[in-house]
């Protein structure tokens, strides 16, 4: 994948790189969430931060898109 990010990043294509600033974003945010789920300490906490996991996942499925 971080060859093809370098790649596509630097595209003259700007849909593809659009696609390709999206992923990053999408990952970022994800990564985000999981760091949120390891620092929480609340059971209740940790099921709404699961939660948010599933929608990111759920939206940015793009195989069942």
């Amino acid at each position: 994948m971080q060859k093809n990010l370098k790649k596509y990043l630097k595209s003259k294509n700007n849909e593809i790189k659009k696609q390709y600033e999206k992923i990053l974003l999408d990952l970022f945010e994800l990564l985000q969430l999981i760091q949120e789920l390891s620092d929480s300490t609340k059971n209740e906490e940790k099921l709404l931060i699961i939660a948010r996991i599933e929608k990111s996942l759920k939206k940015n499925d793009i195989i069942a898109n």
